[in-house]
């Protein structure tokens, strides 16, 4: 349950309930910054990579796996499918929100993968929708 401010709108600094590691991926520096800023005033623990293989790499090594991920495709170094079949692998459920600049390609790209726990939001996006993509993944995965 989300809080709402004066308006009947959700307020969106307060309304993720439970702290949670949120993994961001994204090539271009302001746009992880941006995400970053954004998850922290939520009150999520964001970590940010600027690229996939970082990120992979990490996760080889054991370390604990995020509560979701925020992927931005343009900052990836490999095709979507090839990046989600490595990250889940090891970890099929894992939430994750797309980020894509291209219906079109957007779409071919989800039509080759598994969709379990996926979300998608073309740019540019609402922070009203992304904050709603991720509270939506965050409660699907309790």
């Amino acid at each position: 349950m989300s809080s709402r401010n004066g308006n009947g709108a959700p307020d969106l600094a307060r309304s993720i309930e439970q702290p949670a590691a949120i993994h961001v991926v994204a090539d271009h520096d302001s746009l992880r910054r941006s995400l970053i800023a954004l998850l922290k005033a939520w009150g999520t623990a964001p970590v940010a990579f600027k690229k996939g293989r970082g990120f992979l790499r990490r996760r080889r090594r054991g370390e604990e796996p995020p509560a979701c991920m925020i992927v931005d495709t343009h900052g990836l170094d490999r095709n979507l499918a090839s990046f989600l079949d490595d990250l889940r692998r090891g970890d099929p459920a894992r939430p994750v929100l797309i980020l894509h600049g291209s219906e079109q390609r957007l779409q071919r790209d989800l039509a080759t993968i598994d969709q379990r726990n996926i979300a998608s939001l073309l740019k540019p996006y609402q922070v009203g929708e992304l904050h709603a993509a991720v509270q939506t993944l965050l409660a699907d995965r309790r």
